[in-house]
Formats: C-alpha cells, structure tokens, sequence
C-alpha cells in the first residue's frame, strides 16, 4: 500500500518519511527528500511499468545479479531461487486501490513539500 500511495503522491510519501525518519530533516532538504523518494519509486515500480505486480521478481533478472555477485565473489554459488519468493506477491497486491488513491488524494501536503514541482521519473 505504501509503494501505490508514493506513486499516487510523492509529495506525502516524502513529507510523511522525511518527518518520520530521525535525523532526515539534518541530512537533506524537503527537495532532496523528494527527489530521493521519485527515484527510489522509479526502481521500486519498473516491474509495474511493465505489467507486472508490485513486488515481483523476476527470475532472469535475478540470474543475471547472482551471477554477477558469484562473479565478483560476493557469494558463491547459490540458486535465486533460494533468494527470493514471489509466494506473497498475489497477498501484498490484494489491496484496495480505491482507498490508497483516496488517502493519497487527500492527504494534506504542508506548503514546503506542496510547492516542490515533481522530479523527472515521479
């Protein structure tokens, strides 16, 4: 629900983490914040972006970064398989929408998030 309400309102899902998250507001500026938010979603919702569920991995992607691990000797050998699941992909997508884009519609953005234009990518 929290990645289909950063996508509906990044503006919230970054007032909301830069509010939450001690220390954030010392590290960087509302901007920054939201710019580090757009760009997190992007890689979070590229599946999404072609179709498929939030959260889904993808078998040949994750060959590919295994192999590139194994090659690097981060690991050693290791199945994907043994990585990842996509067993609760159809549980965290049964969400409804209709209440995340109502939440995200209407949650009040105070005015140093509200006037930020959208990065690039959001």
């Amino acid at each position: 629900m929290g990645l289909e309400f950063g996508r509906q309102n990044p503006r919230a899902a970054a007032q909301i983490t830069y509010r939450s998250a001690p220390g954030l507001a010392d590290a960087m500026s509302p901007p920054a914040a939201l710019q580090a938010l757009v760009t997190t979603a992007a890689i979070y919702s590229a599946g999404r972006k072609r179709g498929l569920q939030w959260g889904y991995h993808e078998p040949a992607r994750w060959q590919r970064y295994v192999a590139a691990a194994e090659e690097s000797g981060l690991v050693k050998s290791v199945d994907p398989k043994q990585v990842y699941t996509n067993r609760l992909v159809a549980g965290a997508n049964s969400i409804d929408r209709t209440r995340v884009a109502l939440d995200a519609g209407t949650y009040g953005v105070r005015r140093e998030f509200s006037l930020i234009p959208i990065p690039a990518g959001g």
